[in-house]
């Protein structure tokens, strides 16, 4: 009967002391939990949407993949098993105040929390170490001064967030203190380390933000098309935003009693940031993907409608031309069917940065053209071959005659092709 009495009671007691004038609420308190739950939901959603995408493209339709793929690969399943850990906390009263959250819950929800922040270092430090593996692919030609500065970058980075692991790991003596305070021993002042955390992922994120856009704007192009190519990396802006927000929620919450609630708010700071960064990884493939099957996609519906257009109405009789799918077999083939260009073949303002290991593919003008396709590019060594130029083929490549041809461009072409 007792201990029944004394586990009633335990229930009964918050976390902590409510402010003056505040009645604990144990069955129905305020919570951000359902918001934060909302939001990891659609951030698992994007981030696993967008390295399908990234490494289908690398797999199946640029036929190349390397470390910065298979790092990105890990990165996101380490995201996945991260947001498993904070989906779960939110049971255990995270995002809730912590005078409205049952006192048996917090031994539980430091446990789960303490995973959490041992799952966080190797899974943002194999992120930025994929983000600089393809930095190294698209933008360094040798062992200069961008190959040895990202290289640097890779080191501090891995080493520092191998430094705050073992932190995070040995925050206590012993270790069971880290959730259970009540215990003899000692800790560290661990908010000092995740604060300082917070701070260098500011720094390694503009600086992550800064270096490709500055090897951008020295290429040979317009600032229309520095702007286009640009424009891929700008997601990098949500990452550094987020870092800094989370520095803000981090000097606020210093001193706070409230762990449960404030700790929530730097904690979606913090997952967004590392989703900022799967996503500044994977985007960088799209256009590929998208010039690679929005011609498709575009045939596709363009067929349907004509299908629709040329359907007999009921009741009257279907003529010949009707009855061949929808297309008049006497109309020539357009210009959008494989290998069939007629009057005018545009490419539409699009920016492709496609890296196959150390050469990157680059758009070439049908031989034939009046005005030439291309193009600016980061260096160049030898003469490529002119090909002829096929949109819907899988490979729009310039072979190398001798040396190596590596470019990021922005294609417009308006040629005669018969």
């Amino acid at each position: 009967m007792s201990s029944t009495s004394t586990s009633v009671q335990s229930i009964m007691i918050g976390g902590m002391p409510p402010p003056p004038g505040v009645v604990p609420n144990f069955v129905n308190p305020y919570s951000i939990a359902a918001t934060i739950r909302a939001v990891a939901i659609s951030y698992a959603v994007l981030t696993t949407l967008t390295t399908a995408i990234r490494l289908y493209t690398k797999v199946y339709i640029v036929k190349a993949h390397g470390w910065e793929d298979y790092t990105m690969f890990i990165a996101w399943a380490g995201f996945i098993a991260w947001f498993v850990v904070g989906v779960i906390s939110l049971n255990y009263g995270l995002g809730t105040h912590q005078w409205d959250v049952p006192i048996t819950k917090l031994i539980t929800l430091a446990k789960w929390a303490n995973l959490s922040e041992i799952l966080y270092s190797p899974m943002i430090a194999i992120t930025k170490l994929s983000i600089c593996l393809q930095y190294t692919h698209i933008f360094v030609l040798n062992r200069g001064k961008k190959f040895w500065l990202l290289q640097g970058f890779i080191w501090v980075n891995l080493l520092y967030f191998a430094a705050h692991l073992f932190i995070t790991l040995f925050q206590c003596t012993p270790r069971a203190k880290i959730w259970d305070p009540e215990l003899p021993g000692t800790c560290l002042r661990y908010h000092d380390y995740t604060f300082a955390t917070g701070l260098f992922n500011v720094v390694s994120d503009f600086l992550m933000l800064v270096f490709p856009i500055f090897c951008i704007w020295n290429l040979q192009m317009s600032t229309k098309r520095r702007l286009g190519v640009s424009a891929v990396f700008f997601v990098g802006i949500l990452g550094l935003t987020a870092s800094i927000v989370r520095v803000v929620y981090s000097g606020i919450s210093d001193g706070s009693q409230d762990q449960t609630f404030t700790l929530s708010q730097v904690g979606e700071c913090t997952v967004s940031e590392v989703v900022a960064g799967i996503l500044a990884g994977n985007l960088v493939v799209f256009p590929r993907f998208f010039t690679t099957y929005s011609p498709k996609v575009t045939r596709l519906f363009s067929n349907y409608r004509s299908r629709k257009s040329n359907q007999p109405l009921l009741g009257a009789t279907p003529t010949k031309a009707s009855q061949s799918w929808g297309r008049n077999p006497n109309i020539k083939p357009s210009a959008s069917w494989p290998g069939q260009h007629s009057a005018k073949t545009v490419s539409s303002d699009y920016v492709e940065l496609k890296d196959q290991g150390y050469k990157a593919d680059i758009l070439v003008p049908y031989a034939g053209c009046a005005s030439p396709l291309i193009t600016n590019s980061t260096s160049q060594r030898g003469n490529p071959k002119p090909q002829p130029h096929n949109f819907m083929s899988k490979g729009n490549k310039a072979e190398e005659s001798n040396g190596t041809w590596k470019t990021m461009n922005v294609s417009q072409s308006a040629c005669q092709v018969e």
